[in-house]
């Protein structure tokens, strides 16, 4: 990501499909994260993966792919590493996942 989208999309992200708890989870996780540039809603996409909630990506500082990949479907959220092209167990909340996200920098 370049400078002025870091800039953008850190401090004012837009996250569709998220509630109010959410959307606050994940901007205080990213305020203290230190090794993620961006965050960004990929749900807009077609991924042909049938009905799934939102669709976030995770970018690291100066990466301009995305790292890992957050997606919901229901009430549990799953967590792509595209680096390793692994995908982890489910896990019941946002707040799990980005747990994951920390323990793998």
């Amino acid at each position: 990501m370049i400078a002025l989208a870091h800039e953008v999309v850190r401090f004012r992200p837009g996250y569709a499909g998220l509630c109010f708890e959410e959307r606050a989870i994940l901007d205080e996780w990213l305020s203290r994260t230190r090794h993620v540039d961006a965050v960004v809603d990929l749900s807009d996409r077609l991924w042909n993966i049938g009905i799934a909630g939102p669709i976030l990506g995770i970018f690291r500082d100066g990466c301009d792919q995305a790292s890992w990949l957050i997606v919901r479907s229901g009430t549990d959220w799953g967590l792509a590493d595209c680096e390793d092209r692994s995908v982890l167990s489910a896990q019941t909340s946002l707040t799990e996942v980005l747990t994951r996200i920390e323990a793998a920098k």
